[in-house]
């Protein structure tokens, strides 16, 4: 109620009230909106397939015999390499979270439902997130930083990245 009020600033949304079938309103009053796609990362999906895959196994009383390590592919941006002179700490932040993740990407698809008809916005709100792109974690990239200050490369390991 806030946000259509204008009595917030800028709002980044996830998760929706009634989903699939979201409020398209509050979706235009949003700086950024995602379809619900926090856990779809490929290390979330398969995080969540190993803790069934181990809790059959202690069910089953069997060994587990997994070795997650083999089965992850390597990640599409293993190193990025960031000049930290002269950019403040929301540049370098931005840099590197652009790098690995198109969150204005995830924002422009789920944007397209507001031209759709009622009807048809849940479905398609659940087709972007059947259909949701490979995208690693940000703990399988490391960063160089050249020139860092200490304040940012805490930062950006709270991010997740290792530095």
């Amino acid at each position: 109620k806030q946000l259509k009020k204008g009595k917030l600033g800028p709002v980044v949304l996830d998760v929706w009230e009634n989903e699939p079938e979201i409020d398209v309103e509050l979706l235009d009053k949003v700086a950024i909106g995602t379809p619900h796609i926090s856990g779809y990362s490929y290390d979330g999906k398969i995080n969540g397939t190993v803790m069934l895959y181990r809790a059959v196994c202690e069910f089953l009383d069997t060994q587990d015999e997994l070795n997650v390590e083999k089965l992850m592919p390597r990640p599409p941006v293993p190193e990025i390499v960031i000049e930290a002179h002269q950019q403040s700490d929301q540049q370098l932040l931005t840099q590197a979270m652009s790098r690995i993740y198109d969150i204005m990407g995830d924002d422009s698809r789920l944007r397209e439902i507001i031209q759709q008809q009622p009807g048809k916005r849940g479905k398609i709100f659940d087709v972007l997130r059947k259909n949701y792109p490979i995208r690693r974690e940000a703990f399988n990239t490391r960063i160089k930083l050249q020139a860092p200050a200490n304040q940012i490369r805490e930062k950006l390991t709270i991010l997740g990245f290792k530095t």
